[in-house]
């Protein structure tokens, strides 16, 4: 028994003086990676459209990429991809994926319609009407009354319009179109008419309310018309164009501040045309913001390179700023313009600046320092409540 104590007092001093090793550890088996699991395509394209819905429209992009790439002839999902390209502004993108939808699904009415419509932004009106012919859609059909409408085919898209209205009836915008084209014909009555008739169907309609607008504005009835755009913005906000034919309105009044604010909306909206731009540069100027005015100017010219109202008006602006070398060489660019309406202003502009840096104006002479303050000290001092001493006679 003793030697068993000894042994273990032994054993404890040892264990007080050497460090315990951990036991080796075990071989464990090679880890083998959990294997991913793929989503079903159907899942995925559920997720994009729910993206899509919250805007997110960088992640349903690539969603429907994932999608595409595993169902690449799927109109619908096609449709989308197109959808959202225009929404992150690559119009390019979008026009093809809206042809891919096409070629995979002819009657796709929502593929044609927006392909049209981008077709005809770019001035392509021919393409554009190829590709709403051979369908039976009405909203199809309306797109290519309109198309005929622009490309000055009144006979044939009225042709359409009587088809629309035989199988609907009840169709608004075939009624627009049958009102713009009354309204091109000189016929305003009918149009007024056609136009009322449309806003019965749908008078929730902002559009309807904008070509009500324009249709007043032909009878030179600014007021109405005013007041159809301003109905059109409250009904539908994100209506562009309600927005930059109010501006227009408001232009025309000199009220150059409900004009601007109206031009921001639409570019706000729809940064695009140049147009609106252009209006918006006119309202800047307006209000005495040249600078401002300029750059609405640029980005006119940076949308159509040589734009006569732009050029002019960008150095109109650059004179307002003072920098007058820079107006004389704007006022040249405006002049090589073949037939420039206001070529014989320029000229005068340039001359009449080219004088101002050959002569400029002299300097002014420092004013002359003000007099001295006087010596309170100097002066007669009076006692408090007693009348100042009288000037002698």
């Amino acid at each position: 028994m003793p030697r068993t104590l000894a042994l273990l007092t032994i054993l404890a001093c040892a264990c007080a003086h050497e460090a315990v090793k951990p036991a080796p550890p075990r071989l464990a088996a090679p880890a083998v990676p959990p294997k991913m699991v793929e989503l079903p395509p159907a899942i995925v394209y559920k997720e994009a459209r729910e993206l899509m819905e919250m805007g997110r429209w960088n992640d349903a992009q690539a969603k429907l990429q994932a999608y595409l790439a595993k169902e690449p002839n799927n109109a619908a999902a096609l449709f989308d991809a197109a959808w959202i390209a225009e929404r992150r502004g690559d119009k390019a993108a979008a026009e093809e994926l809206y042809r891919r939808a096409r070629a995979n699904d002819p009657q796709h009415a929502g593929a044609a319609l927006n392909l049209a419509r981008l077709l005809e932004e770019k001035g392509e009106l021919a393409e554009a009407e190829q590709v709403c012919r051979g369908s039976d859609d009405a909203r199809v059909l309306d797109a290519l009354a309109a198309i005929l409408r622009e490309e000055h085919k009144a006979d044939e898209a009225e042709s359409v319009v009587r088809r629309v209205l035989m199988r609907h009836p009840r169709d608004a915008d075939a009624y627009r179109n049958l009102a713009a084209i009354e309204a091109e014909r000189g016929h305003l009555r009918r149009a007024d008419s056609a136009l009322n008739d449309a806003h019965k169907l749908d008078d929730k309609n902002a559009g309807i309310l904008n070509s009500l607008g324009l249709l007043a504005l032909r009878r030179e009835e600014v007021a109405a018309a005013r007041g159809y755009f301003e109905q059109a913005t409250n009904l539908d906000p994100g209506l562009a164009v309600a927005w930059a034919n109010l501006g227009a309105v408001a232009l025309s009044y000199r009220d150059y501040a409900v004009a601007e604010q109206a031009y921001a909306k639409a570019l706000e909206l729809d940064g695009l045309r140049w147009e609106t731009h252009l209006a918006h540069a006119w309202a800047l100027e307006g209000l005495k913001k040249p600078k401002e005015a300029r750059g609405e100017y640029e980005k006119v010219l940076a949308l159509k390179p040589g734009e006569e109202d732009a050029l002019y008006g960008r150095a109109v602006a650059l004179k307002a700023e003072g920098d007058l070398t820079g107006a004389i060489e704007a006022f040249k660019a405006y002049v090589l313009i073949p037939k420039a309406a206001r070529a014989k202003e320029a000229q005068n502009q340039i001359a009449a600046l080219d004088l101002r840096l050959k002569n400029p104006p002299a300097k002014p002479t420092a004013p002359k320092p003000p007099p001295p303050a006087p010596d309170l000290a100097k002066l007669p001092q009076t006692n408090a409540g007693e009348p100042p001493p009288q000037a002698a006679r």
